[in-house]
C-alpha cells in the first residue's frame, strides 16, 4: 500500500514534510499513525545510520514522552521520563512494564502493591472491584461472531473444480435461522457481564468510517427460526461443526462456542464443538477455494475493528482476494471504498457492502464486547483510555501517583 501509494516525500522544514501520493489518500493521515501499524514511525536516520539496525534494536530511540532505559527478555521493559517531549513531560519519573503471563500471579502482584496496574481477565473484574480496586476497560469494543464459510458455493461463478456443496447453509432461510436463534443479549449480560451490546455487522465499529448505524441486531426469534428451518426442508435439522481456538481480543471463546451451539440446538441444528488452535485453522480459512472440511462448517472469531471501514471489508471479499471469503461479489464495494477521493465516498461504499451482507446472512453477528480490562489502585490517580483502533492504550491521568513504579 505504502510503496505503490507514496510516490515522493519531500523535507519542507525541520519539522515538515510533504507527502505525495499517487491518488487522492484521504485516510492517509491515520494510515501512517502508530495506530494502524508503524508504516509511519518516525526514526532517527543520522542514528541507524551511524550505529546501525542491530544497535538500534537494542537502544531505541523514539519520538515519544518516555526514553528507554533497560530491556530483559521475557521479564521487562523499563523507561525513564523525557522531559522535553512535545506533548509535555510525564507524571511520572520511571515506567517498568512486567511481563507477566500468569492471570493469578498478575492478581497477586496488584494485591501486594508490587505493580500499580495490572491486566485481568472478565471473570476476576467483580472480586477486585470488591476488593477496592478499580477495574477500567477498553471502550473500543471486540468484534464477536460466528463465521460460516462456502456459504456461496455452487452459485455461479463458484461451481467449478474445487468447489464443496456447503449443505443447509447455501439457503438464506437457514442462515436467517441461525441468526435469529441467537439471543445476543444474553450471551452479553451471562458472559461478558453486561459489558457490550449485540452486534448487527462485523467487524467494523462505531468508530469506524462507513459504520452502517442504521442496521440492528437480528432478533431474537427461535419460533419463527424453526418456522424457517421447517420452510427449507430441514425440520429434523441437521449437523454442522464449529470450531473454535483462543485469541487474545475473546478469551471466553469455548463458552462462546457452547452457547451458540445451545441456541442452535434449540431450532434443531446439532453443532459438534471442535476446539482447536488458530496456527492448525488459519491454512483452512485462507485455501481458496476452501477445502471440503470447512466448506458448509462455522468458527467462532473475534477482531476489533479499525478506523477506515473500508479495512473492514476484507472477511467479505471474493476469492480473487484471497481471504476469507465469506460472501460473494464483495471487491465491488472495497475498490469503490479504496479509490474514493474523500472520507464521505468511502463511507457510502462501505455501508453498502454491509447492507449487502447483512440482508443475506452470510454469517452470523453476536456482539462487540470488552476485549481488554485494567484494575488499579489507590497509588494511581486514574486511568484515562485512548481508542486506537486496532488496540486499546492506556495513559495515566495528569495527577502524581505515591509510587514511581
Amino acid at each position: 500500500q505504502f510503496a505503490a501509494g507514496i510516490t515522493d516525500v519531500d523535507v519542507v522544514s525541520t519539522y515538515t514534510a510533504r507527502i505525495i501520493t499517487a491518488n487522492p489518500w484521504p485516510t492517509l493521515p491515520y494510515d501512517i499513525s502508530n495506530q494502524p501499524g508503524i508504516e509511519g514511525v518516525i526514526l532517527p536516520k543520522n542514528y541507524v545510520d551511524t550505529e546501525g539496525w542491530e544497535h538500534f534494536g537494542r537502544n531505541p530511540v523514539g519520538t515519544g514522552p518516555w526514553k528507554f532505559v533497560a530491556h530483559e527478555t521475557g521479564n521487562f521493559i523499563e523507561y525513564e521520563a523525557f522531559e522535553d517531549y512535545w506533548g509535555g513531560a510525564p507524571e511520572y519519573d520511571q515506567l517498568r512494564m512486567l511481563v507477566v503471563p500468569e492471570l493469578s500471579t498478575r492478581s497477586a502482584m496488584l494485591r501486594r502493591d508490587e505493580v500499580d496496574i495490572a491486566d485481568i481477565s472478565l471473570d476476576q473484574a467483580g472480586t477486585l472491584k470488591d476488593a477496592g480496586f478499580t477495574v477500567a476497560e477498553d471502550p473500543q469494543r471486540t468484534s464477536l461472531r460466528v463465521h460460516l464459510y462456502g456459504t456461496y458455493y455452487g452459485e455461479p461463478g463458484y461451481d467449478g473444480e474445487g468447489y464443496t456443496d456447503p449443505g443447509p447453509t447455501k439457503h438464506l432461510a437457514v442462515r436467517k435461522a441461525l441468526n435469529l436463534a441467537i439471543n445476543r443479549q444474553e450471551i452479553v449480560d451471562a458472559l461478558f457481564e453486561g459489558r457490550g451490546s449485540p452486534a448487527a455487522v462485523f467487524p467494523v465499529s462505531s468508530i469506524s468510517i462507513g459504520y452502517p448505524a442504521d442496521l440492528e441486531p437480528y432478533p431474537y426469534d427461535p419460533e419463527q427460526a424453526r418456522q424457517l428451518m421447517q420452510d427449507a426442508g430441514f425440520a429434523s435439522g441437521f449437523d454442522i461443526k464449529l470450531f473454535t481456538f483462543p485469541q487474545g481480543s475473546m478469551p471466553a471463546y469455548l463458552e462462546v462456542a457452547e452457547a451458540v451451539a445451545g441456541y442452535w440446538d434449540a431450532i434443531g441444528v446439532r453443532a459438534e464443538i471442535v476446539p482447536t488452535d488458530i496456527g492448525a485453522f488459519r491454512p483452512l480459512y485462507n485455501a481458496q477455494p476452501q477445502p471440503a472440511e470447512l466448506t458448509g462448517q462455522a468458527s467462532t472469531f473475534a477482531s476489533t475493528g479499525r478506523l477506515n471501514g473500508r479495512d473492514g471489508l476484507p472477511p467479505w471479499w471474493n476469492v480473487s482476494r484471497k481471504l476469507l471469503a465469506l460472501s460473494p461479489n464483495m471487491d465491488e464495494y472495497y475498490t469503490r471504498a479504496s479509490e474514493a477521493p474523500t472520507v464521505e465516498e468511502i463511507g457510502k461504499a462501505v455501508q453498502e457492502g454491509y447492507h449487502v451482507v447483512y440482508d443475506n446472512y452470510r454469517s452470523v453477528p453476536i456482539a462487540n464486547v470488552s476485549g481488554a480490562l485494567w484494575a488499579y489502585g489507590n497509588s494511581l490517580a486514574g486511568v484515562n483510555i485512548t481508542i486506537l483502533p486496532l488496540r486499546g492504550f492506556i495513559a495515566p491521568w495528569i495527577g502524581r501517583p505515591s509510587t514511581t513504579n
